[in-house]
Formats: C-alpha cells, structure tokens, sequence
C-alpha cells in the first residue's frame, strides 16, 4: 500500500513534468475515510491546460489503479481531515486557500455514492472524450 507521500510524488510526477509550474499553485491529497477510493485530490489555483490534462490523465489512472492510501503519517488540519499539501517545483507556493479550484474533487467525499464514483469532474471530461475515440477508431 502507498502512502499519502509516496502518492504526491507520483502524482506531481505525472503532471508537472516538463512543464513550468504556475506560481502560487500548491497540490493537496486529503483523506475520505468510508469511501473507495479512500482519497481525493485538489489544487489551489486553476491550471494551464497541459497541466490541466494531465491532471486529469493522472487523477483518474491513480485512482483506478491506487484506491487505498495510507494516511498515518498525514497531519489533521482544521477540518479535522488528514491530508498533505505540496508545491511542485518550480512554483513559488502560496497560502492554500480555504475554497476548492474549479473542477476539484470533494474534500470529504460524503456524496460519493459508491465504489470509484464521482471523481473530480474534470477527470471525466478527456476520459469520456477518450473512450469515444477509441470506440470511433474501433467502428472504423
């Protein structure tokens, strides 16, 4: 099982690389205790668009693919959920302010309704467009 740290860096791994990190922009991963996956993501500030992509890209893959994160070494902040916040490199990092960006997933989960439901979603957007693709590609 990864832990929160281990997934942050995979994460920025995914998305920042290559590309310059806007200013003031900082990643969060906080706990959703009772759901799976157990865990959501979000960012301070909107992204540019290749950023945007592969977050999206990425928060869907390491969702499927890691549902359950251990949270042990995460800290309980104000709203009394555990979660890390991180500056990719490059950025200058800034306050983390108390509102979510646009397109961030929940920080507590509780609408989640099942298993893998309701990912943030902006993950949903090029995921749909990408499986109409390959069913296009598929019917040709």
């Amino acid at each position: 099982m990864l832990t929160v740290s281990e997934l942050m860096d995979r994460l920025i791994a995914m998305v920042a690389d290559g590309l310059p990190a806007p200013s003031d922009v900082s990643f969060r991963i906080a706990e959703c205790p009772g759901t799976e996956p157990n865990w959501t993501a979000e960012t301070t500030l909107p992204l540019p668009m290749a950023m945007a992509e592969r977050w999206a890209g990425a928060l869907t893959r390491l969702q499927w693919n890691t549902p359950v994160v251990d949270f042990s070494a995460a800290d309980e902040g104000e709203d009394g959920v555990r979660a890390i916040t991180r500056v990719p490199a490059g950025a200058r990092g800034g306050h983390v302010p108390r509102g979510r960006s646009a397109g961030a997933a929940s920080r507590t989960g509780r609408d989640r309704k099942g298993p893998r439901s309701r990912i943030a979603w902006i993950a949903g957007v090029p995921a749909a467009l990408a499986i109409l693709a390959a069913l296009i590609a598929m019917a040709e």
